[in-house]
């Protein structure tokens, strides 16, 4: 499987870094298997940062070792799906036990529409109503270094500027 990771530089070694924004899966090394929105996040990295250049790093990452690690899936924006990302959201960098989080990102689309919901304003009925029409892509986070070593980089590109 062919994974996508996007910053303001080439990561070739990825590694995990303590991360003081609130993240959907916590901390961990963040890809998708989504080339475009990969290079929208880059986009989005360099502007934040403000230097280097808007970057997708390519890997590629063996299903078949899935069963050597433990692993949490959402299918799809569900109850648990939004309680988990909610607790990321709201009391960063809490701890978990998985080496490999997968499932739908709550991407700025995404976390406008359930900002009502993160402050209490919303039921949880009501938040996943409304992200059905949305299209939600996917992500792979790394959470573990056990987990990362599995990742095999393959080469990268820079993104211009559309």
């Amino acid at each position: 499987m062919k994974l996508y990771h996007g910053s303001n530089e080439t990561i070739k070694n990825p590694q995990l870094l303590e991360d003081q924004r609130p993240l959907d899966f916590g901390n961990g090394f963040y890809t998708t298997t989504n080339l475009m929105q990969c290079r929208v996040f880059a986009r989005k990295v360099l502007y934040r940062k403000k230097s280097g250049k808007a970057i997708v790093s390519y890997y590629e990452f063996d299903e078949s070792l899935l069963p050597t690690i433990k692993v949490l899936q959402f299918d799809g924006p569900n109850k648990e799906w939004l309680t988990f990302i909610t607790r990321n959201r709201i009391e960063q960098n809490l701890k978990n036990d998985y080496d490999l989080i997968i499932g739908p990102v709550a991407n700025d689309d995404v976390y406008n529409t359930l900002l009502p919901y993160f402050s209490g304003n919303m039921s949880v009925e009501i938040a996943l109503m409304l992200l059905k029409p949305k299209k939600l892509f996917n992500q792979y986070t790394f959470c573990t270094d056990k987990s990362i070593r599995l990742l095999n980089y393959v080469n990268c590109e820079e993104v211009n500027n559309e």
